[in-house]
């Protein structure tokens, strides 16, 4: 890795260099605080949705709408995150040290197919026989990010740790003890009771006032599936054993600003960022479009603060607590919903059930944009048993789930989601495309607002204490669990990767 860290080390120079070339000179009204930050304003909703040379092919350049040459819109781009004070991101290369050599050029090409939804990843890339080069610039390719050593076409992807242990657990382990020596880390998704329901909607309610929160319902299946873990010789981590959020940082208090400015160089793709670099070259002009742009402005809007907090500090939090106890298995448990027009969290009275699974991948053409984003997609990309072992576990466990509480397989993944098997999608969701090295699945059991399963979830038989508070939870919630670990052990007996 010598050879890879010397050929970075003068690529900040570089950088700079084409920032002088084409005009990037610095804003001569900033002072030494920086320059000037929007004040809060209320945000409309926007939605958003736009990257990737020789073994696949690229669908078409990064949207430009002002027909900017590639080479001067990364640059005038990288003036304005700077200007703005959008900090350095870590380099990349480290990451990637315990994948060098893992994969072939050709299976890149076939992986690539459930990764890159946008087909964007080939603007960001090159490929050779030996060396997979990634870069920061799109289609110019000039400004190089990380590399990655290939192996010789016809090598075996070699073994990685997790899975050495779970053939291991398949192959040795008492019948009576199944999991010994795996560590399976589990993460219900949301939080849980006031206040945390009604800021994220997460939870279903009947016309007479009844209610089941997502948040209580899968903590709950995680207690109890950590039981049966536990018992057949697993250790479990649980994420959060609270309905509190993960993250520590106070809600009501913390500094929207330097989530805003990541927010800010995620945008670099997008439409709105990619028209306003047509304002004026690098400088004051260019600035001052940004700074009064509603879209810029909108970053820094108190209504993006649970945002945010959600989506980054706390899905954050949680990948950074599943990464440090380096699982061999992950699940990440979710319910999921059809909500009837006009009422978000209302039991559909039409009545929809289905099950199904996420493994990483469907990376949109906008989720490339910054070297962590790239970084994630390629260790993912790299790590072949990862994302293999990845749909397996997925497969048994909706299996499981389908046979035994009768819930039919999904068809369709929603949202930007590439199927990969019946009833498992590939897709990039936040907490899963930050966790490599294991087995991981993304399980939306089942839809809690379809008018049976909210009567039988709410039917309670027992009780379990969290947060010094007995909640009930019914025989359909012990039904799922049962599902849920036979999948899991149905997925380690039958280990063969």
């Amino acid at each position: 890795m010598a050879y890879f860290r010397l050929f970075y080390l003068f690529f900040p120079g570089f950088l700079v260099l084409i920032l002088l070339s084409l005009g990037a000179a610095p804003d001569a009204r900033a002072t030494d605080e920086g320059p000037r930050l929007p004040e809060p304003v209320e945000e409309p909703e926007q939605g958003h949705r736009g990257y990737g040379t020789r073994l696949w092919e690229s669908r078409g350049r990064l949207r430009n709408s002002s027909m900017l040459a590639p080479r001067e819109a990364f640059a005038r781009a990288a003036a304005v995150l700077e200007h703005f004070g959008v900090p350095r991101e870590p380099e990349p290369q480290d990451s990637l040290d315990d994948l060098q050599g893992s994969q072939t050029a050709s299976r890149l090409a076939t992986r690539a197919r459930s990764l890159d939804l946008g087909g964007k990843f080939a603007s960001y890339s090159s490929v050779t026989p030996e060396l997979l080069e990634i870069f920061q610039d799109a289609d110019s390719r000039e400004v190089p990010d990380f590399l990655a050593r290939l192996a010789p076409e016809g090598a075996v992807p070699f073994d990685k740790d997790f899975h050495l242990r779970i053939r291991r657990a398949s192959l040795s382990n008492a019948p009576e003890q199944p999991l010994a020596g795996l560590r399976i880390a589990l993460d219900p998704g949301h939080m849980g009771g006031a206040p945390w329901d009604e800021r994220s909607g997460k939870f279903v309610r009947d016309r007479k006032g009844n209610r089941l929160s997502e948040g209580l319902l899968v903590l709950q299946l995680a207690r109890l599936l950590e039981q049966e873990f536990t018992a057949r010789g697993a250790e479990v981590l649980i994420t959060h054993r609270s309905l509190a959020p993960v993250s520590p940082i106070p809600y009501e208090s913390f500094d929207l600003r330097p989530m805003a400015l990541e927010e800010l160089r995620e945008s670099v793709p997008r439409d709105w960022f990619r028209r306003l670099l047509s304002a004026a070259p690098a400088g004051a002009a260019l600035f001052d479009a940004f700074s009064s742009s509603p879209e810029f402005r909108a970053l820094f809007s108190e209504s993006r603060r649970w945002r945010y907090f959600f989506q980054r500090a706390d899905l954050e939090a949680r990948a950074a607590t599943i990464r440090d106890f380096a699982p061999d298995l992950t699940l990440v448990l979710h319910l999921d919903a059809a909500p009837p027009a006009g009422d978000p969290t209302g039991v559909n009275p039409r009545g929809y059930n289905r099950t199904k699974a996420y493994v990483a991948g469907g990376f949109f053409a906008d989720e490339l944009a910054t070297r962590a984003q790239r970084r994630d997609f390629a260790r993912h990309l790299l790590d072949e048993h990862a994302w293999n072992a990845s749909v397996s576990l997925s497969g048994t466990i909706v299996g499981q789930i389908r046979s035994q509480l009768g819930i039919p397989l999904e068809t369709s993944g929603m949202g930007n989601s590439l199927p990969v098997r019946p009833g498992v999608f590939a897709r990039n969701l936040n907490v899963q495309r930050r966790i490599t090295g294991s087995a991981t699945s993304y399980l939306e059991c089942l839809y809690y607002n379809d008018p049976a399963e909210f009567s039988a979830l709410r039917r309670y038989t027992r009780t379990l204490e969290i947060d010094g508070v007995a909640h009930g939870y019914s025989e359909r919630l012990v039904q799922l669990a049962t599902a849920v670990r036979d999948g899991v052990l149905e997925f380690v007996r039958g280990y063969s990767n």
